[in-house]
């Protein structure tokens, strides 16, 4: 039981109209495979996976593939990943090999990683970037205290410095973690980051890099005894980027059990970001060289988010089960200060109306922008695709769902879900009177049955 091995192949073939051959790709393969070997007292453990991935397409299927947010092919200064409107196939991979150490008191790991460019794994789950390699280590210790106030405490150091393909670091991170449980079983924890300046390579979506702040990123929580039948939890957070700006997040949870089979959970999180440079869009620009010909317009952004989270999970009988739930969310978000890069790798940017320009703000909070005043440069407007100008943001979430164990293993579920969503010019309401507004959006239903059936005993 001290070695593993595990294999994994999928295949998704498609039969398209002709119309959906520019969005969707009619193949996608991936296969993998992943490894462990543990010493003989278990302190010692090494791992590791590779998996390749292929998508077939058509030229323009697989040109917005190259071209998404996930890698953006072409990119200004990235010659490794050069742009190829003729592929009809896209290749890549996805490996990891790693060591932990699991003892007492000392724990460490070591862990390495690549995601070539090509690798798309989207058809089977969820990648938000490849053209990434990776180191991460950690260290750390635990105790187990024998004082009148603390049962256990775990402390730990790590770092994690990630590059992409081109050679470029865009992330580094050095931090610290804390857990500690009380006496009480109550339980405390918190994390402290550095993240120092770094180029970014997807701030300006596709665009030039950008030399990122440094910046510092933190985070707290406290639990009460996860016996009783009351459970409170605090979580926050907070992020100083300097010239970047700042968020702070805080989110209280209740949990109830008023009886032993029914549990009843609240959660509401305010989150207050601002963000000194929002990406916005990309527009021409023949007269701007220093960026290539385009303007890579940013804006300073000041947003707040408030979310509700309530569950309610019931077991009727041994078999029959009950959940729900409700999350309406509202987010307000104000635009100010729209600006240009002034040049590739730097954090500098020249604000329209000040350092060049005209701004003209127009009916139904759209912003007019002359990026040279009376110079030979077109004019732009913004406002007319989303999160371009200020707006509010109201959306609803409901989940049910009814499980029935029909036998030993196999079930039957019922599932309805709800979305309500839409976006607006800011109204002036607060988040607490915009939040109630959310159910006067209209809503999409849908309800749908999953059987699931296991064979022998």
């Amino acid at each position: 039981g001290r070695a593993s091995i595990a294999m994994l192949s999928t295949a998704a073939n498609r039969a398209l109209a002709p119309h959906f051959d520019p969005y969707l790709r009619p193949a996608a393969y991936l296969s993998g495979v992943d490894a462990s070997r543990a010493s003989s007292n278990r302190r010692w453990t090494i791992g590791g996976y590779w998996i390749g991935s292929r998508v077939d397409g058509s030229t323009a299927a697989i040109a917005a593939t190259q071209q998404s947010s996930v890698r953006y092919f072409g990119r200004p200064g990235a010659d490794y990943i050069p742009f190829d409107s003729t592929k009809r196939q896209l290749l890549g991979h996805d490996a990891s090999a790693g060591i932990v150490y699991q003892g007492t008191p000392i724990f460490a790991s070591l862990q390495l990683r690549e995601t070539s460019p090509g690798f798309e794994m989207n058809d089977l789950g969820y990648l938000s970037r490849s053209d990434a390699r990776s180191v991460a280590g950690a260290i750390g210790a635990t105790h187990d205290a024998s004082s009148s106030l603390l049962r256990s405490v775990r402390v730990s150091a790590y770092t994690l410095d990630a590059w992409n393909f081109g050679g470029d670091p865009f992330y580094r991170e050095v931090g610290f973690t804390s857990s500690t449980e009380l006496r009480s079983l109550w339980s405390v924890s918190a994390r402290a980051a550095f993240l120092p300046s770094s180029p970014d390579d997807r701030l300006t979506r596709g665009g030039p890099l950008v030399q990122a702040p440094s910046r510092w990123t933190s985070s707290a929580s406290i639990q009460s005894d996860l016996r009783g039948k009351i459970v409170a939890r605090l979580d926050a957070s907070f992020d100083a980027g300097g010239a970047a700006g700042r968020e702070w997040a805080v989110t209280p949870t209740v949990t109830l059990r008023p009886i032993l089979k029914l549990q009843l959970s609240l959660a509401p999180t305010l989150d207050v970001l601002h963000d000194r440079a929002q990406y916005v869009t990309t527009v021409p620009d023949s007269s701007n060289l220093a960026t290539g010909q385009s303007d890579y317009v940013f804006a300073d952004l000041r947003q707040r988010t408030l979310s509700v989270s309530a569950r309610a999970d019931w077991s009727l009988t041994n078999t029959l089960s009950v959940q729900l739930f409700v999350q309406p969310f509202i987010s307000s978000a104000r635009f100010t200060g729209y600006a240009a890069l002034r040049s590739p790798g730097s954090y500098d940017f020249d604000v329209f109306g000040r350092d060049r320009g005209t701004v003209e703000s127009l009916p139904d909070d759209h912003v007019r922008i002359d990026p040279d005043g009376s110079g030979s440069a077109a004019a732009f407007i913004l406002g007319d695709d989303a999160n371009e100008t200020s707006f509010v943001s109201r959306a609803i979430r409901v989940n049910g769902v009814i499980r029935w164990e029909y036998r030993s293993g196999s079930a039957i579920y019922l599932v309805w879900q709800q979305t309500r969503d839409g976006t607006a010019a800011l109204d002036g309401a607060t988040l607490v009177q915009g939040l109630d507004r959310v159910w006067n959006v209209p809503a999409k239903n849908v309800v749908y049955l999953k059987a699931s059936y296991r064979f022998g005993r």
